[in-house]
């Protein structure tokens, strides 16, 4: 069994990097609730980053629902969508969850360590990195990701200098664009991932896609949904220099058709409030009293996105969804239910 040697007097947690992780937004309250406590046992675990027990096995679900408190069908339920979202990954060797990013972050203060006790300098740093990633199976892909893009510069002829091999990997990357998943987020892409990179490079162009890929790298955001929340800050920054350079006539013109569409948004919001709250007096009398209070305060304290999604899933329910526990799958993320 693997000890902690790292024993930190608190566990580093960035909330500028959990607020701005598209993946984790995309989660419920629920779902967010769960991952956090899921990542207080980890950091607790003898394997830090890995969910196990004491003696080293991977906590069954019904251990999990009586730790976070959940009942196990509901709970099998939520771990089943995170997964699919790529929120943890599980262990080859006995199908233990684990956070990468928290397995990533012990390594590197176990390799730091070493070098301290050599006196080593950022050689030596960068030799130990290495060696650790040659080190790394199917839980870590560095290598195959290396390898694809030194396979493409060795069939592309790529070695002139910097410039060149960088016009090249974007060549790469319109041609091929899961390669922007495996050089700026050492994962491979599922199919609608790289559907959707190709439409984002028709759309915004490979420069701006290959800087948004960099950015939510930064953030440690690895999702597409954040890429695209990017791009369009992008093209909302152009688009206010666009207009800064307006005439002054134009910029009048634009100003009253800036108000016209703002007067138009004021009122569609007043329509979207008043459906909301005439879907709310329409609820047939299958809908509990707890549900009806539920949507009735969140509609009273202005929490109209919530009071919605409450609302879709009571529809739904009429349709072919499945209530748990007063829960239902929504079935549409919340940035589909905003548009």
């Amino acid at each position: 069994m693997a000890k902690k040697k790292d024993d930190l007097p608190a566990m580093p947690f960035y909330t500028g990097d959990w607020f701005k992780a598209g993946d984790v937004r995309s989660l419920t309250v629920e779902q967010r609730g769960i991952w956090i406590d899921m990542l207080f046992y980890m950091w607790e675990s003898n394997e830090r980053g890995v969910l196990v027990d004491a003696s080293g096995k991977p906590y069954t679900t019904e251990e999990l629902s009586r730790m976070i408190g959940l009942p196990e069908d509901l709970l099998k339920q939520n771990l089943k969508q995170m997964e699919s979202k790529k929120i943890f990954s599980l262990r080859d060797l006995d199908g233990a969850i684990y956070c990468r990013r928290m397995m990533k972050d012990a390594e590197i203060r176990k390799i730091r360590k070493e070098i301290g006790k050599i006196g080593g300098n950022r050689n030596k740093e960068k030799n130990l990195l290495k060696q650790n990633d040659k080190q790394n199976t199917k839980q870590n892909t560095e290598n195959e990701i290396e390898n694809e893009i030194e396979i493409y510069n060795n069939k592309e002829g790529v070695t002139g200098g910097e410039e060149e091999s960088l016009d090249a990997l974007k060549k790469a990357y319109k041609e091929d664009p899961k390669l922007l998943f495996v050089r700026y987020w050492r994962r491979n892409a599922g199919p609608e991932e790289v559907r959707i990179a190709a439409e984002l490079i028709e759309k915004f162009g490979i420069e701006k896609l290959t800087y948004a890929f960099h950015e939510s790298m930064e953030h440690a955001a690895f999702s597409i949904a954040y890429v695209k929340k990017i791009l369009l800050n992008v093209k909302g920054k152009e688009d206010a220099q666009m207009v800064e350079q307006l005439s002054a006539s134009n910029r009048k013109n634009e100003t009253e058709e800036s108000a016209a569409l703002i007067k138009k948004q004021k009122d569609d919001h007043k329509k979207w409030i008043a459906d909301l709250w005439s879907r709310y007096k329409n609820l047939n009398g299958k809908t509990s009293q707890a549900t009806k209070e539920k949507i009735l305060k969140h509609l009273q304290n202005q929490m109209y996105v919530n009071a919605e999604q409450i609302l879709f899933d009571l529809e739904d329910k009429e349709t072919n969804s499945v209530e748990v526990d007063g829960f239902t799958s929504i079935g549409k993320s919340l940035e589909t239910i905003i548009n």
